[in-house]
């Protein structure tokens, strides 16, 4: 059931940009939640959205500056159409492509398991497609989730015509 949008809540903009620290990991995953309820999107799909923010915002702040909290920034911007709603995911660190990232593998119980690879496991998992592209000095990672909606521009499907006159009359 789609979340229905508070009318007295102030508009969530379509993209935000924000210093690549801690505090951003919190504050994406809150702006992809009110995004997608913002937009009357189910439960599900904010879920997901939500989720694939908050770990491609957690990798960058942990990994893509090597671990130092600096005066860098990571972007975030939503779009819903044709069918989808696609996520572009962008920062200034070195370049990694989670599309082409080896999966991580499974191992078999907690005490052997390592740490890292679950988020790129995670986002793989709950998007529909996921693409990468280094813009300039940017990592641009753009994830596409379907949504139940048809595309804007899809001819609506015709029901059949019965004829009220037919054989049963």
């Amino acid at each position: 059931m789609p979340s229905l949008p508070d009318e007295h809540a102030p508009p969530v903009p379509d993209a935000l940009e924000a210093l690549a620290d801690r505090a951003a990991i919190v504050e994406f995953a809150e702006w992809a939640q009110a995004w997608a309820t913002a937009h009357a999107l189910n439960q599900e799909l904010g879920f997901a959205l939500r989720l694939c923010v908050e770990e491609a915002v957690t990798n960058i702040v942990f990994y893509a500056y090597d671990g130092v909290e600096a005066a860098n920034t990571v972007g975030v911007s939503a779009a819903l159409g044709g069918g989808a709603v696609t996520l572009t995911i962008s920062d200034l660190g070195r370049p990694f492509d989670v599309a082409a990232a080896a999966d991580p593998g499974r191992e078999g119980d907690i005490q052997t398991a390592t740490v890292g690879g679950r988020g790129i496991r995670l986002i793989r998992a709950f998007s529909d497609k996921t693409a990468y592209a280094r813009v300039g000095p940017r990592n641009q990672l753009t994830l596409t989730f379907l949504t139940d909606a048809p595309p804007e521009d899809a001819p609506l499907a015709e029901a059949p015509l019965t004829d009220a006159t037919g054989p049963d009359r």
